[in-house]
C-alpha cells in the first residue's frame, strides 16, 4: 500500500505537467516512467539490493526506457544506437536553447518531453529512495514536490486549484501510509 502511494503521488505530479504541455499526449510516456521506474524500485527492494546498486540500476533503466519510448526508431535492433544518443542530444540541447523563451504551454515533442520523462523518473527515484531506503516519510514526498512546484510556476494557468489539491491530498495520504 504505501509503494502504491508513492507511485499514485509521481502520477499526480506527472499529470501536473498538463500545464506545462500542449494537449495530452506527454502523459502515456510519463506514467510508463512511473509505473516502470516503481515497479523495478520494488522488485530491487523485493531481492534485498542494496542502495548503492539499486539506484544506479533504477537510472539505467529509466534511461533505456526513455530512449526506447521516446527514441525508439533509432534503435538497433533492441538497444539504442549512436543516432539514439545523438538525436537524445541533440533534442535536449534544443529544448535548453529555447527554455528561457518558451512559453508554456509548450508542445510535448523532443527534448522538452525526454527532460520531463527524465525529471519525473529521477523524482520517481529519490522518492522511493526516501521513502522505503531513508526510511523517510515527509522526505518521501520532497522529490515530487520541487517537480510539482516547478511545473506549476512554469505552466500556464489551467487545472491549477484541481490539481494542486489533489496533489496535497496524495502527498498527505501518502505521510500518512509511510507512517
Amino acid at each position: 500500500l504505501p509503494t502504491a502511494a508513492v507511485t499514485m503521488l509521481s502520477a499526480v505530479t506527472a499529470i501536473g505537467f498538463s500545464r506545462v504541455y500542449e494537449g495530452w499526449s506527454f502523459l502515456p510516456p510519463m506514467l510508463v516512467v512511473v509505473v516502470v521506474v516503481h515497479a523495478v524500485a520494488l522488485l530491487l527492494r523485493a531481492r534485498s539490493v542494496p542502495a548503492l546498486l539499486a539506484v544506479p540500476m533504477q537510472l539505467f533503466v529509466l534511461l533505456m526506457l526513455v530512449t526506447w519510448r521516446l527514441y525508439g526508431a533509432t534503435f538497433s535492433g533492441i538497444f539504442p544506437a549512436g543516432r539514439t544518443w545523438d538525436s537524445i542530444t541533440v533534442d535536449l540541447e534544443l529544448a535548453k536553447d529555447q527554455f528561457p523563451t518558451a512559453v508554456a504551454p509548450v508542445a510535448a515533442v523532443g527534448g522538452f518531453l525526454a527532460g520531463g520523462c527524465i525529471a519525473v523518473g529521477i523524482a520517481v527515484i529519490l522518492a522511493d529512495a526516501f521513502a522505503f531506503r531513508a526510511y523517510g516519510r515527509t522526505e518521501a514526498v520532497t522529490p515530487t514536490g520541487v517537480l510539482f512546484i516547478f511545473a506549476a510556476a512554469l505552466g500556464a494557468d489551467r487545472n491549477r486549484v484541481a490539481l494542486t489539491a489533489i496533489w496535497l491530498a496524495v502527498a498527505l495520504a501518502t505521510v500518512a501510509l509511510l507512517r
